[in-house]
């Protein structure tokens, strides 16, 4: 009975081990991309600043360096919409 009792324990804080593993790989993969966001947000102010100075060739090197790391911009109307490709 104490060899069950001390199995169904271990398994407990297994568990418990792999939640908080889990959870802080959640925790770090947020933060990341909240971070990310933050910078592809900078990166199109000042794509939007290059092309009002008419600077567009600054404007092509930011979108493309936006899309080597896979993100994708959509010029509109109502501003420049972006999404992860």
């Amino acid at each position: 009975m104490k060899k069950i009792v001390n199995l169904l324990l271990f398994a407990s804080c297994l568990m418990l081990m792999n939640n908080i593993k889990i959870q802080n790989n959640v925790d770090f993969y947020e933060s990341t991309n909240d971070i990310l966001d933050k910078d592809i947000e900078e990166l199109i102010q000042k794509r939007a600043d290059a092309k009002k100075n008419k600077d567009f060739k600054l404007a092509d090197e930011i979108r493309n360096e936006l899309l080597e790391k896979g993100i994708v911009l959509e010029d509109t109307r109502q501003g420049v919409k972006w999404r992860r490709a």
